[in-house]
């Protein structure tokens, strides 16, 4: 499965939703408790984020299954391509790439 790209305008600044799910020991876990925060690297430097932006949980239970979502507004970044990644803060500190961002 690759990775999602987001397009938007450079001057959007729109947050970028990412969902989350994970389980500890067969339960469903929750997140909310926990810092979540993104960077955003261009794909041309590469490496790993040298800043990362603090974000909120976003949740929607209107359905049979509820939805966890980490919400971030990125920070004014230049035209380009940018890896998205994810970093959740608590007991452990899961860091994963989660998409990619292309402003225009």
């Amino acid at each position: 499965m690759g990775l999602k790209v987001i397009e938007r305008p450079a001057l959007s600044s729109e947050p970028i939703r990412v969902p989350v799910a994970a389980e500890v020991n067969g339960a469903v876990f929750v997140p909310t408790t926990m810092t979540v925060e993104m960077g955003f690297v261009d794909v041309v430097t590469g490496g790993n984020p040298s800043t990362w932006t603090a974000g909120i949980w976003d949740v929607d239970s209107s359905g049979t299954t509820i939805v966890y979502r980490a919400q971030v507004k990125p920070p004014v970044l230049a035209v380009g391509d940018y890896t998205v990644w994810l970093r959740i803060s608590g007991t452990d500190i899961p860091v994963r790439i989660v998409g990619i961002l292309k402003l225009t």
